[in-house]
């Protein structure tokens, strides 16, 4: 309680300042640097290091045996998760509704000597009928419908239909055994939003990480086909 009171002041403090550097950063290219991995942010795209998210399932993700997985980082951003994994041996696929998201990819790879296969795509809609070992998912969580490709990161509509359109797509790209890993902040309606996933009762949970860094509670939930 003492933690979620210092965090919820912090944020009042610092957020608007905190916005208004990103929004502004947001617009020009820039470096991230992790894991051995520096690459470059094309404007508009999800910066993994303005937020938390990235660097925590890169690192839930070296818990896994990656060699020869089909794994799929859906709605990559710059890709740092999506690297990172081909270092390790991974047949690894990015995916992003953003073109400038999939413009920096294509550059990241060829810079970095990392090949990946790179779909521009609106959830599954541009993948023909490849099937995963492991789908990686950082996803919009808040309630607004996004006004723009940016926005786009951020917000999964007035009433999180990201997350319907998502559990109604996901089981048909599972190959046998494979799982699902999505990370959701303190922040996201958890709870909701878990339950929007089983709605169609054609996935379960099979267990929720948590995970704290800073002063922010994360929660990587793990679902598999049922």
């Amino acid at each position: 309680m003492l933690r979620r009171k210092i965090r919820n002041s912090v944020k009042r403090l610092l957020f608007p300042a905190l916005k208004a550097w990103t929004q502004s950063r947001s617009q020009k290219i820039t470096t991230a640097t992790y894991d051995g991995i520096s690459l470059l942010v094309y404007p508009s795209v999800f910066h993994p290091k303005y937020y938390l998210s990235t660097e925590i399932l890169i690192d839930f993700s070296k818990q896994l045996n990656l060699e020869e997985k089909v794994v799929l980082e859906l709605g990559a951003g710059s890709g740092m998760l999506s690297f990172s994994m081909a270092k390790r041996g991974a047949q690894v696929n990015a995916s992003d509704i953003n073109p400038r998201a999939i413009e920096g990819l294509h550059f990241n790879s060829k810079n970095l000597g990392l090949p990946i296969s790179i779909v521009q795509s609106d959830l599954f809609a541009a993948f023909g009928d490849i099937t995963f070992d492991y789908i990686f998912i950082n996803p919009p969580f808040y309630r607004k419908a996004p006004a723009n490709d940016q926005e786009k990161a951020f917000y999964a509509g007035k009433e999180l239909e990201y997350f319907r359109r998502l559990a109604v797509q996901l089981p048909s790209r599972m190959k046998e055994d494979a799982r699902i890993f999505m990370i959701l902040s303190e922040d996201a309606e958890i709870d909701t939003i878990i339950s929007l996933m089983l709605e169609e009762q054609r996935l379960e949970v099979l267990e929720i990480t948590p995970v704290s860094k800073m002063l922010e509670r994360f929660s990587i939930i793990t679902l598999k086909s049922c």
